[in-house]
Order: C-alpha cells, then sequence, then structure tokens
C-alpha cells in the first residue's frame, strides 16, 4: 500500500515514517494534553535523550 503524503513537495515513501526513538518517545508524549509540544519543543527532546539513557 502507498502512502499518501498530504505535502505535495515531499517525497512519498511506499510506507509510514516510523521515525528515530528521540521522535517516538516526543510523539508518544504529545499524546497527553497537558504538553504543548509548540511551547515545550526542546524540553520533549531533552527528556526523550534522557530516556533513551536509562538503563533497565
Amino acid at each position: 500500500m502507498l502512502w499518501m503524503n498530504p505535502f505535495s513537495h515531499e517525497k512519498i515513501h511506499p510506507e509510514p515514517y516510523k521515525g528515530t526513538p528521540e521522535n517516538i518517545i516526543v510523539n508518544e508524549l504529545t499524546n497527553y494534553p497537558e504538553i504543548d509540544y509548540d511551547d515545550q519543543t526542546e524540553f520533549l527532546f531533552k527528556l526523550a535523550r534522557k530516556f533513551q539513557t536509562i538503563e533497565i
């Protein structure tokens, strides 16, 4: 199935962009209504980088 890109100036990929671990973490955090991506972008990416360094 071909993924339809709503941005015609960007290349259309055969499947949706999966993203980096950092982007996936930020995306999941922005699912919470209390988090405003536009106001907290820098903080969210700092937090995502910290999550990646936690050893389990």
